[in-house]
């Protein structure tokens, strides 16, 4: 990624869950994703909702679908 070779390069990331739910094989998860990114000494600030399917493949689950979308950018 282009932006770690800044040398203040950080990146600190929050969850909030909305809605969790699971089958035997099947689930699903949306969230709200906030990062706070630093780069030259800016702050940038992002927010996205995000939906991730998963599957349940010999007792582990496997990300099978991964749906972002950017909510804002400051």
């Amino acid at each position: 990624m282009a932006m770690k070779q800044a040398a203040d390069f950080s990146c600190t990331d929050c969850f909030e869950f909305i809605k969790t739910e699971s089958g035997k094989t099947t689930g699903w998860v949306t969230y709200r994703l906030h990062s706070v990114i630093t780069k030259d000494g800016k702050k940038t600030s992002m927010e996205w909702l995000e939906t991730v399917f998963l599957e349940k493949q010999r007792k582990q689950w496997k990300v099978k679908h991964l749906h972002s979308t950017r909510l804002n950018r400051v």
